[in-house]
């Protein structure tokens, strides 16, 4: 830690020739310019009249962070030790990044072409893929597209997978509902349930004086709930007539009447 001149001066005082180490060495502790230690070392018994050298501090070692994104965490571990007798932590940490994929490497902390001594440590960060947004509030009700087009430019930038289906209360072409509905990953796909409203079915061809039998399953076949009508006596046995009639279309689980000649 003392200057070279004054190092010089007071070896030379103490009776001794004195010389300087050509090359400084590194050192962590010891700054650049300072002297670092004698050879032979402080305390040691030496004649006067002796030569002791005298070996200058360069300073700290400084290594380069390489750069490691995108590689896998395994490989960016040994790229950096590679590089030296550098400090890199245990524990990789996860951060989301719209462009490193998971599983990848997106930065490190200090970063990449900083200059660090052995001493620092290096945190490696690893991508957990695309951040957790919030999804767009998309009434139920909202039309299709529109409703597309609330996600496809928002934040989240979602992808849109419709599936249709028959509903009652929710009109042909909307929206019945989002899934997931709260978060999810910006880019990832969010499925859209959309009304192809209420299910019709027509009511099978049942000709007058089909076995009530035949008639009800027929009914129940087509979606539809048979209700059966005895005419002239309390034991159904053929069919006088239907409502709503044969090839109507009603909703699915509609009661269809069948009234029925009795014996």
């Amino acid at each position: 830690g003392t200057p070279r001149a004054t190092a010089i001066s007071r070896l030379q005082a103490a009776g001794y020739k004195v010389q300087v180490q050509p090359g400084p060495e590194f050192d962590a502790k010891i700054k650049k310019g300072l002297v670092l230690r004698t050879k032979p070392a402080a305390s040691t018994r030496l004649a006067r009249g002796k030569t002791v050298t005298v070996v200058m501090s360069a300073g700290p070692h400084y290594y380069t962070i390489p750069r490691v994104a995108k590689e896998s965490p395994a490989d960016a571990r040994k790229a950096l030790e590679a590089t030296g007798p550098l400090t890199v932590a245990s524990d990789f940490k996860p951060e989301a990044s719209d462009t490193v994929p998971a599983g990848l490497v997106k930065r490190t902390d200090p970063p990449a072409g900083a200059k660090v001594t052995s001493d620092q440590t290096i945190t490696i960060y690893v991508s957990s893929g695309p951040p957790m947004v919030d999804i767009p509030s998309v009434p139920q009700g909202t039309p299709f597209n529109q409703a597309a087009h609330t996600l496809h430019d928002s934040a989240g930038q979602f992808k849109v997978d419709r599936v249709d289906e028959y509903s009652d209360s929710v009109g042909d072409g909307e929206v019945i509902s989002l899934s997931p509905s709260d978060k999810a990953r910006k880019g990832s796909t969010i499925t859209v349930t959309v009304s192809k409203g209420p299910e019709m079915v027509k009511v099978p061809d049942i000709p007058v004086g089909t076995p009530i039998g035949d008639a009800t399953k027929a009914i129940t076949d087509a979606g539809l709930v048979p209700n059966v009508v005895p005419v002239g006596g309390s034991n159904p046995v053929t069919v006088l007539a239907l409502s709503p009639t044969s090839g109507q279309s009603v909703h699915a689980g509609s009661t269809v009447t069948v009234y029925a000649l009795s014996s």
